[in-house]
């Protein structure tokens, strides 16, 4: 018995279950009325596969009840969603909208639940509904979590609860969500930070600060609590030197977005702001946790080592796109310990072409760790054969998983070796961007490039083409017959034929932007 137990509430999640037990679990939740009946007769090891299946199956309102009836102390929805979505969870296929529109509901269905158990002074003490996405759809938080949707939840527990023996049955009972907050529910958000104010607490994970006063920051960051707040998101202009100290008190936060924050200032006030990369670096020092840091949008020009210099921890991610950086910020990016463990590196829109030297130990540096790189408009085709060291650097990447190079203008020939090099050097290789071809017309660009993908033993490159571009076009056609051809010498395979048929066929499996796959197989 006890080993049949452990089979069923595995770790390897709900597809493991036997198929007893999920059908009787999908059939009891295919009413309302007997789940309720049902979670009161059933053991409480139940109680998460009951969830996991109403979360599956799209049941809302056995979701609400199961929360209501929870009989542990914590719910944290995060933990379960990788046994929601697998190949037989319908949501997954569903677009991206969809999705985000489906999650918001589900959570607002929980909080209904939760609401239910602070009525009847149930087990549940500690609801977490951060961070949430469908594991397979890559889908974030930043696009289930709005201010519309936080002002909606925040509301639910609200007037509700106002009197005193809802505060009692409150007390202690906490929520952990992500907040977006605006000019439109910033007063909600503060009442709520206000201790006591619902005989309950709602804390934030992931913040996200859009378009408010620099008085209202400075409220929102003074009240938080800082022991659970481990990313900020900044999208405001409204730069603040209370603030900068205030950041301080976040002790445990792990990633910061300050992009496009404080460009405007720096033109518009340079006598005020003069010593804002000083501060900016003297506040990083002082986050001891900070991993993930996006910069991109602010001037940075030989400001790179004052920021990150003294930063405590070694950076995984590094997002410095459109910041002007020069041939020091670089130099001193490449010789930094960040460079080690880099796992996420974006500098896309700098120039890239004055100090190639730097720019390669910078890649060869994080060659080991790099998971994502964008390269894009970084002038790195005017550096000399830069397919070559490209195709060096390569082997050095164990874990790349994209490399965005859109907006670079190469040659037929050094697009063939970046794509084969690539696709042969790096196992991990998933989506690689670049131009298909040398487009003038900037439009063009942006519709136009390579998407590499691994599985098993073989290698499939999408061709989204411009919407000028004809698969019979002599340069498309010789990208590919260097491709073929390095490709066969590397693996002794007969892969032109299918490479060619798939190529003709293009413009019947053409999508708006034309898009077209041809496998490279193994």
């Amino acid at each position: 018995m006890d080993s049949m137990k452990a089979s069923i509430f595995s770790d390897k999640g709900y597809g493991q279950l036997p198929s007893l037990v999920n059908i009787c679990i999908k059939s009891i939740l295919m009413d309302h009325g007997r789940t309720k009946c049902a979670l009161q007769l059933i053991p409480k090891d139940l109680y998460e596969s009951f969830l996991v299946s109403a979360l599956r199956h799209e049941r809302q309102l056995c979701i609400m009840e199961i929360v209501a009836q929870w009989p542990y102390r914590v719910l944290n929805l995060r933990s379960l969603m990788p046994k929601v979505s697998d190949a037989q969870c319908r949501v997954c296929t569903w677009d991206h909208r969809s999705q985000i529109a489906f999650i918001r509901s589900l959570c607002l269905m929980i909080a209904a639940g939760f609401r239910e158990q602070i009525r009847r002074n149930g087990k549940l003490q500690v609801l977490d509904i951060s961070d949430l996405a469908y594991s397979n759809s890559g889908m974030g938080i930043k696009g289930v979590s709005d201010e519309e949707f936080v002002t909606h939840f925040l509301n639910m527990f609200g007037n509700r609860h106002s009197n005193t023996t809802s505060q009692q049955s409150g007390h202690n009972r906490v929520i952990y969500m992500d907040w977006v907050v605006g000019r439109k529910n910033k007063k909600l958000v503060l009442s709520f930070l206000k201790s006591g104010s619902t005989g309950m607490s709602v804390r934030c994970r992931s913040l996200s600060l859009q378009y408010i006063s620099e008085n209202s920051i400075n409220q929102i960051l003074a009240r938080i609590d800082p022991q659970t707040v481990n990313s900020l998101n900044f999208r405001t202009r409204d730069m603040f030197h209370n603030g900068l100290k205030l950041l301080e008190r976040l002790t445990n936060l792990s990633s910061l977005d300050l992009s496009y924050t404080f460009y405007d200032i720096l033109n518009y006030e340079p006598s005020r702001w003069s010593n804002i990369y000083a501060e900016l670096g003297s506040t990083f020092s002082k986050l001891p946790n900070l991993i993930h840091l996006n910069l991109e949008g602010n001037r940075l020009s030989n400001q790179l080592r004052t920021l990150l210099q003294h930063i405590q921890k070694q950076l995984s991610t590094l997002q410095v796109d459109f910041c002007q950086l020069n041939e020091l910020d670089i130099s001193y990016l490449a010789n930094s310990l960040h460079a080690k463990q880099l796992q996420n590196l974006s500098i896309g829109s700098n120039n890239l072409s004055k100090d190639p030297e730097s720019l390669f130990k910078l890649l060869t540096s994080c060659g080991e760790t790099l998971q994502y790189c964008c390269l894009s408009a970084t002038s790195v085709d005017k550096i000399e054969a830069v397919a070559n060291r490209l195709a060096q650097v390569s082997h050095r990447m164990k874990q790349l998983c994209t490399l965005r190079l859109s907006g670079v203008q190469l040659s037929i020939p050094d697009q063939a070796e970046i794509v084969t090099c690539f696709g042969l050097n790096v196992p991990t290789l998933k989506f690689l961007h670049m131009p298909l071809h040398t487009i003038r017309d900037e439009d063009d660009c942006e519709n136009a490039g390579y998407t590499i993908v691994r599985a098993r033993k073989c290698i499939e490159v999408q061709a989204r083409l411009p919407f000028s571009a004809n698969f019979n076009d002599a340069g498309i056609d010789e990208f590919f017959d260097i491709c073929v051809k390095r490709f066969r010498d590397s693996e002794p395979h007969e892969i032109e034929r299918e490479l060619h048929v798939l190529a003709r066929k293009g413009p019947q499996l053409a999508s708006p932007i034309n898009e077209c796959c041809f496998l490279f197989k193994f």
